[in-house]
């Protein structure tokens, strides 16, 4: 057993192998002087200097180098898609509590303000908007924002909401915490284009739509899924499968379209109209059933 050992020791050390010694997780390979001491080779001060830098760079407190955000970078032309219910809102004439979604078209001027002209469903129940409100845009990439939105029969109520930037200020969330009593939330998303006209829709687009119809009275949930070609001069034609209720059934129809300078966009198809506004370099759109009423079925379209 000694023999044996004294073997392996000689073995270990005898210089036909380096021994390897791990400090601080870098591997550092030592070689022996005429004694037969080790050494580390040249530069293993410099590796454990830098092994130690690499270890307090970790250990930097969390957001040392987070993003700074203001104001003046929150500027520009907004798509914003509002969806959630209203349980319970004071003030609201009952009929118009339930699920609701909203589209809208919000300009923000860098400033700290927001003019907003939207489309409404509440509870199936579809009116046009107009209104203006503040916001603050924190260091941390964070917001806080004041809607001051008009209610049939109730007045304007200012809505607070709280959200969080993404993608450099590019997308928005941001979710009503008063008054409360909602499940609302809207994104709102850059469209990086001063200008739209047709030929910002052409080609295909993915399709993506839900929300309920029949409301008031009957209210019955519904998806659409499926692709739209836009040719680029006004005309469009869609394949979509849909479920209404569990009941899955193909939707197939074609029909016209327009873009206005705003990047607004309305599509027309027997007797329907969907309302939208391009988002994203016109590659994608905010959509909403507007007509007929008695629904609250909205979603994207995105180009393929």
């Amino acid at each position: 057993m000694a023999a044996h050992a004294s073997s392996a020791h000689k073995h270990w050390f005898d210089g036909r192998r380096k021994p390897q010694v791990l400090r601080f997780g870098v591997r550092v390979i030592l070689k022996a002087d005429p004694d037969g001491r080790f050494t580390g080779r040249r530069g293993y001060m410099k590796t454990l200097f830098v092994a130690a830098m690499l270890i307090l760079g970790l250990m930097a407190p969390p957001g040392a180098e987070a993003q700074k955000c203001q104001n003046s970078q929150y500027k520009g032309v907004y798509s914003a898609l509002a969806l959630g219910d209203f349980i319970v809102l004071p003030g609201l004439p009952p009929p118009l509590l339930g699920p609701t979604t909203r589209l809208g078209r919000v300009e923000v001027d860098g400033n700290g303000g927001a003019k907003v002209h939207a489309i409404t469903s509440l509870n199936g129940f579809i009116l046009e908007e107009d209104y203006v409100g503040p916001y603050v845009v924190k260091p941390d990439c964070t917001a806080d924002v004041i809607l001051n939105i008009p209610f049939p029969g109730v007045g304007i109520i200012p809505f607070q909401f709280k959200g969080v930037f993404s993608e450099n200020l590019q997308q928005l969330d941001i979710m009503l915490v008063n008054p409360p009593g909602s499940t609302v939330s809207l994104t709102l998303r850059q469209q990086n284009r001063a200008n739209c006209a047709s030929n910002d829709l052409r080609g295909g687009y993915a399709v993506n739509m839900r929300g309920s119809t029949g409301l008031p009275l009957s209210p019955t949930l519904f998806t659409r899924l499926g692709r739209v070609e836009f040719n680029g001069t006004g005309g469009f034609s869609a394949e979509t499968s849909t479920s209404s209720g569990g009941i899955i059934a193909p939707d197939n129809f074609s029909g016209t379209y327009s873009v206005n300078p705003s990047c607004s966009v309305t599509m027309s198809y027997a007797g329907n109209i969907w309302s939208g506004v391009l988002l994203n370099n016109s590659s994608e759109a905010n959509v909403m059933l507007t007509s007929p009423g008695g629904t609250t079925v909205s979603g994207s379209l995105k180009k393929q």
